[in-house]
């Protein structure tokens, strides 16, 4: 079993997804140009690596010894939920995002419109996309020795963890890797994996 260092863990990372992580967090503004650049660059000598989530119970059993967990009513919808926001937005009227200069009058009708969307993920039969949900339990990899958990959906390739470490994290950004329209889009996933990768690297030359 692969061990690490403890350092602070998240409570929810959202890893995965058709679109991948909503965002990567940056610094300075000097920073971020650099990230840019580097993005450029890993687009030219990057080769899709992505794997399957379908693999993914199997590594999990491998290198953290994961049991199945079974998933309440509760984690189910939620779950379900967040898959209809995330990668089936048309289904349930998901708004665009408004504009930085939008007015009060606009962002009102944003968040009226997402509060809707809200609620008709809610009331969305999970049967109607066929959604096939599965979830394991990873002994001891979260924060302070507690378990982890990790939910996820292999139609939309959604996938959440809940309590794990910023290694396990990393870990299985890396793991899953990015495909060819990852590469050529910049996606947010190949955005995860490249700010990963480069953490990773980093950290390997101060040891």
């Amino acid at each position: 079993m692969r061990l690490f260092r403890k350092k602070s863990a998240r409570s929810i990372a959202l890893i995965g997804g058709k679109n991948g992580p909503t965002a990567v967090y940056r610094g300075s503004s000097s920073k971020q140009q650099a990230f840019e650049h580097t993005l450029k660059e890993m687009q030219k000598t990057l080769q899709p690596n992505r794997r399957l989530l379908s693999d993914l119970p199997e590594y999990l059993a491998q290198q953290y010894h994961a049991l199945p967990y079974s998933l309440a009513d509760s984690e189910i919808e939620m779950l379900k939920v967040n898959i209809l926001l995330n990668s089936f937005p048309e289904e349930v009227g998901v708004p665009m995002p408004p504009e930085e200069c939008s007015s009060k009058k606009e962002l009102v009708r944003y968040v009226k419109a997402s509060d809707l969307a809200f609620k008709r993920a809610h009331n969305y039969p999970a049967d109607k996309l066929n959604l096939c949900f599965q979830a394991y339990l990873l002994p001891q990899m979260g924060e302070d020795g507690t378990d982890a958990i990790i939910q996820f959906e292999l139609r939309s390739e959604h996938l959440i963890l809940k309590n794990a470490t910023q290694e396990l994290t990393e870990d299985l950004t890396l793991w899953l890797g990015v495909s060819q329209q990852d590469i050529d889009t910049c996606s947010p996933r190949f955005q995860a994996y490249v700010h990963t990768l480069k953490k990773k690297e980093a950290r390997n030359k101060g040891e």
